[in-house]
């Protein structure tokens, strides 16, 4: 079973990886910052022009990442 390495156990190349990581985890989790990135894309979508909200996520789906 792999265990977690824990900051001073991690060689300078994975310090800001791992740190990058729990950013994640504390943010809620990969599909949380999913959500986040698709809403600020949304936002600039909906500068643009004005659509209706499932044309603007079906352009978006090219910007985000899924969730």
């Amino acid at each position: 079973m792999k265990q977690i390495l824990k900051h001073q156990q991690l060689d300078e190349r994975n310090r800001n990886l791992n740190d990058y990581m729990i950013d994640i985890v504390n943010e809620g989790g990969w599909a949380a910052r999913a959500r986040k990135h698709e809403d600020a894309c949304l936002r600039v979508v909906s500068r643009c022009a004005p659509l209706p909200r499932d044309v603007m996520l079906s352009i978006v789906s090219y910007w985000s990442l899924p969730h």
